[in-house]
């Protein structure tokens, strides 16, 4: 304390402090919970989850989506391995594809439902498809499915999804909506960039894959087999963001589930390696 000019009292109060360091930003990592935060929603605590899912494009998007909330993803390829996965320890959640060769993902949710073990039989599972007209949901209903999100996935669909689904009281889930394919950009576009060109290249090696399947296929006669090659381009092109390719890979699917023939039917092929053809070319580009 000093005495001022006036005579009045000074006083000098010294706090000690230190600077303060901000924290680098995490975009990628908190992208949930900024967006929960802007939706009035409680971020998704992490779930352990069944990702049933034969095409490991597909699978390795859907793992970098769910990966920011530290989720712990159990991985299955066939409705046989998701059965026995559910059947030999619990989960929060099931992401359940349709299209699996062997047992399909309507027939697996169907045994799921009619396991033995209450709680691991009520698990939720939401199916991701590109089959979901009214009669496909009504069907996946009928077989115990609690939601049908379609192909290609909105990132932003998912986590709702999962917060409506999330074990009882540990979030607040916004309102279902329905999901529309084409509502929005490439999901894999939401990924980080070189997380995104990683899996770029992976797309084109199983773009390579797929176009020898085909063309052995379409040798062979064998119509299931293309039909089959055609639904899985069909979601993942869109995924990856090929919207030539999964419009040629729809109508080939289209085409041989009405039985269509001949020069129509080799036309529709051609459309799909073509196609295949320049994502193989792009594809080979960007990751050199």
């Amino acid at each position: 304390m000093t005495t001022g000019r006036s005579g009045g009292a000074l006083f000098r109060l010294s706090i000690p402090a230190t600077t303060a360091v901000a924290e680098p930003a995490r975009p990628h990592a908190d992208a949930d919970g900024l967006r929960a935060a802007r939706c009035g929603l409680l971020p998704v605590p992490p779930m352990d989850i069944l990702l049933v899912e034969d095409g490991p494009e597909n699978r390795m998007v859907i793992m970098e989506w769910l990966a920011p909330g530290g989720h712990r993803i159990t991985c299955a390829a066939s409705g046989e391995e998701a059965l026995r996965a559910v059947a030999e320890r619990p989960f929060d959640l099931i992401l359940m594809d349709i299209r699996l060769e062997g047992m399909d993902g309507t027939e697996a949710a169907r045994r799921i439902r009619a396991l033995p073990d209450e709680t691991s039989a009520m698990t939720p599972i939401i199916a991701l498809t590109a089959n979901a007209s009214l009669k496909d949901r009504e069907t996946y209903t009928a077989a115990g499915i609690d939601e049908v999100l379609t192909k290609p996935v909105n990132p932003d669909a998912l986590t709702d999804a999962l917060a409506r689904h999330a074990p009882s009281g540990a979030c607040r889930a916004g309102p279902m909506e329905e999901s529309q394919a084409g509502d929005a950009p490439a999901p894999v576009s939401a990924l980080a960039p070189a997380v995104a060109e990683r899996l770029a290249s992976l797309f084109v090696t199983v773009a390579h894959g797929l176009d020898a399947a085909l063309c052995d296929a379409q040798k062979a006669g064998d119509r299931d087999e293309m039909e089959r090659i055609a639904h899985r381009l069909r979601g993942s092109a869109g995924t990856y963001g090929y919207p030539r390719l999964a419009g040629a890979a729809a109508a080939l699917e289209r085409d041989l589930r009405h039985g269509v023939d001949g020069e129509r039917l080799m036309t529709a092929v051609a459309e799909v390696r073509a196609a295949l053809g320049s994502v193989v070319g792009v594809g080979a580009g960007n990751v050199r």
